[in-house]
């Protein structure tokens, strides 16, 4: 009998871009699927927040938990 190997199932993300730094927000949406797919991740999504969103914090870390994310990908550092 063979050994049957594990599947282990891809780590899962979740982007995030805020429209107040954005300049041109199809790149950065490209810039986060493509960071996902390099590392391997799955992109369950990507939040966008705007100057208008109520405690941003608060509903990314409520999107990692609803998501059972293990990253935030950003397109950059300002984001």
């Amino acid at each position: 009998m063979g050994r049957q190997s594990a599947r282990v199932a891809p780590l899962k993300a979740i982007g995030l871009v805020r429209t107040s730094v954005t300049r041109n927000p199809a790149r950065d949406k490209a810039t986060i699927h493509s960071v996902a797919d390099d590392r391997g991740y799955e992109l369950r999504g990507i939040l966008t927040v705007d100057a208008n969103t109520e405690l941003p914090t608060v509903l990314t870390v409520y999107t990692v938990l609803e998501y059972d994310v293990a990253a935030v990908i950003v397109p950059a550092l300002s984001h």
